[in-house]
């Protein structure tokens, strides 16, 4: 037979799998808001050089234009030490969901800025940002990147 302490600790223990179990089956965020907080994730991942993480948003499956997911982390990677500073700035996402809610297509405006290794200042897209066109797809419970076009500054030798 249980004392009471041991009756309370049942059902605290009851009541936390109860929580856990309701948010694990929580349902995915849908396309408008995950996509958006991936490419969120991306930038913010590039611009402090935490690369691992903006590359957890890009899907294994991912090509673009002869790219494939490990040209653009090695791409990243040299950026990395080809500039001091760069930061990419998001300026608008436009979200166009697809049937059945696993796939999306976005418009991503995007400009990048900073300042080269010699400390020249450059950018793509400073006056204009570029129109960069992806889709994503959920993988389990995330919003990954498999296609992009329009990405001509960005090649696994880096960003130009």
């Amino acid at each position: 037979m249980m004392d009471r302490r041991g009756k309370w600790l049942w059902l605290a223990g009851a009541l936390v799998a109860c929580g856990l179990l309701l948010y694990l089956l929580r349902p995915p965020e849908s396309a408008e808001k995950g996509v958006p907080a991936a490419v969120r994730q991306f930038a913010d991942g590039v611009n402090t050089w935490r690369l691992t993480d903006a590359m957890k948003v890009v899907s294994t499956r991912f090509r673009a234009g002869g790219l494939t997911r490990g040209d653009i982390s090695r791409g990243l990677w040299q950026a990395r030490r080809s500039w001091q500073s760069l930061k990419i700035y998001i300026s608008h996402v436009t979200v166009q969901p697809e049937p059945g809610g696993r796939a999306a297509t976005a418009r991503v405006d995007v400009a990048v800025i900073g300042l080269r290794a010699a400390g020249v200042p450059d950018s793509v897209g400073e006056d204009k940002p570029v129109a960069v066109i992806c889709r994503f797809e959920r993988e389990g419970r995330h919003w990954r990147c498999v296609q992009a076009d329009n990405l001509p500054w960005l090649t696994s030798e880096g960003i130009y």
